[in-house]
């Protein structure tokens, strides 16, 4: 590991739990109810079908993206933020971890490095399949004026305010905290 990033490991042992869920859950799906009804109740074709399927989408998973592809958005000695894109244009990649475009708050604590908060892009105004040119944490709607100019009215999206609902009150505009 490189000295420059000793946080590093902590990040890629998160991605690599989402990919290790990842191939759980396609796996599960093998022996799940759907396949055992699938191999009860149905011809050999459709269930042949189906696990063909889910072992293509089992071989198709990528590991995690790399720590070279990662962006350092924050750096200090007790913080870091970094962005850790997926591949492709969009935001999302279903086959490889985090299988969705993150950005991951790191905080030192007691000399250890530890995940203090995980960011999504919000989907309304930070998805590359409805980008409509605006700043992020701004209503793609009405492009951030508060008004729909087509008719001359409020814009309900935003209550006129020009700002996303979703995200522009969080700290990331155009991110939101992940719920879990």
């Amino acid at each position: 590991m490189d000295q420059s990033t000793p946080w590093a490991h902590v990040v890629e042992r998160y991605l690599d739990a989402i990919h290790n869920d990842r191939i759980d859950s396609l796996e599960r799906k093998l022996t799940g109810r759907q396949a055992a009804v699938l191999r009860d109740c149905g011809t050999e074709l459709i269930s042949q079908r189906y696990q063909n399927k889910q072992n293509r989408s089992i071989a198709n998973t990528n590991a995690f993206v790399p720590q070279g592809r990662w962006e350092i958005l924050e750096r200090s000695e007790s913080e870091v933020v970094v962005h850790v894109p997926v591949d492709g244009k969009l935001t999302t990649n279903a086959r490889q971890a985090p299988f969705i475009s993150t950005r991951i708050s790191l905080q030192r604590i007691n000399r250890n490095w530890k995940i203090a908060e995980i960011y999504r892009p919000c989907i309304t105004c930070n998805s590359r399949t409805q980008h409509s040119g605006i700043s992020l944490g701004f209503c793609r709607i009405c492009k951030g004026s508060g008004v729909l100019s087509d008719v001359d009215m409020q814009c309900k999206f935003c209550d006129g305010s020009g700002k996303c609902k979703r995200c522009s009150m969080t700290p990331v505009p155009g991110w939101k905290r992940m719920d879990f």
